[in-house]
């Protein structure tokens, strides 16, 4: 299910801005969102909270990756999204020099 939602959120970015830096920008979002949940999830004190964070939020788009896919496609996918954060870091540097 996480997947698909990813799949549909990726398509409606791609078809409204039909730019790669929208998509770019778009993973790096969904990345550092769910890594915040994670984090919130294993340092909250509720337990059924967590319980149900755990539960219904996957940790990165890495372990949505894993989970839909193993051995050499699972590599190529990482090392596409990589290098989609790269491209994120390169922009988000810009971005800063140049308003410095």
């Amino acid at each position: 299910m996480d997947l698909i939602i990813l799949l549909v959120l990726i398509a409606i970015i791609v078809f409204f801005f039909k730019d790669f830096t929208a998509f770019v920008y778009f993973l790096g979002i969904v990345e550092i969102f769910l890594r915040i949940v994670n984090f919130i999830a294993n340092h909250i004190g509720v337990s059924e909270l967590s319980v149900w964070m755990n539960n219904n939020f996957p940790n990165s788009i890495f372990s949505i990756l894993a989970k839909y896919s193993n051995g050499l496609l699972y590599e190529v996918l990482c090392w596409l999204l990589v290098m989609c954060f790269c491209v994120l870091l390169f922009h988000l540097v810009k971005y800063f020099i140049k308003r410095h």
